[in-house]
């Protein structure tokens, strides 16, 4: 399992679209959603991302049919 599928699967309610925003795989996270630090161990250390910089930028504009959501 791949390093992003571990992270976001921890994400209650969590939308994977392939449909979304014309990328290959776009995640739906709803907003009151509260996302995990993410840890990665990395020789004989840990390196961290703050939650709070693993949300992207949210939906707005009409809602578009083909999303399909």
């Amino acid at each position: 399992m791949s390093i992003t599928s571990t992270y976001y699967n921890q994400i209650p309610d969590l939308l994977w679209s392939s449909k979304l925003g014309g990328y290959n795989c776009t995640i739906v996270i709803p907003c009151t959603a509260h996302l995990p630090d993410l840890e990665m161990h990395i020789g004989n250390g840990t390196a961290r991302i703050r939650s709070e910089h693993m949300m992207g930028e949210p939906l707005t504009g009409p809602a578009n049919p083909a999303w399909n959501l």
